[in-house]
């Protein structure tokens, strides 16, 4: 083998343990992570003020910005978020002015 070559291997070797990396980070917070609570708190994380949304019951927080059909200026405390280990899609019920909430299906940002 080439001297070359033999040094592209370690680099190799870490582009692809960043992309298996990425792809795990990416299957535990979107498959493997469950939401089923109330909003108690609405963040924005710096530097780049990424909206995330605290819920009740959930070890983490709700990274909204990774969903498609929710807004996070409309999103109101008290309101809920419903996604269940294992399934790819997310239910909004965003209260009224009435007290009724209406049903809104969110899907997960795909790159």
């Amino acid at each position: 083998m080439d001297v070359n070559k033999i040094k592209l291997i370690p680099l190799l070797c870490i582009i692809i343990l960043f992309a298996v990396w990425d792809t795990y980070v990416e299957i535990d917070l979107h498959y493997l992570e469950s939401y089923n609570g109330i909003v108690l708190k609405k963040l924005q994380i710096p530097p780049k003020k990424m909206p995330d949304l605290v819920i009740r019951g959930a070890r983490e927080t709700f990274p909204c910005w990774k969903w498609e059909g929710i807004d996070f200026d409309s999103v109101k405390l008290g309101d809920s978020i419903v996604k269940k280990k294992y399934d790819y899609f997310a239910y909004y019920y965003r209260r009224t002015n009435k007290g009724k909430y209406i049903k809104v299906k969110l899907s997960y940002w795909t790159r």
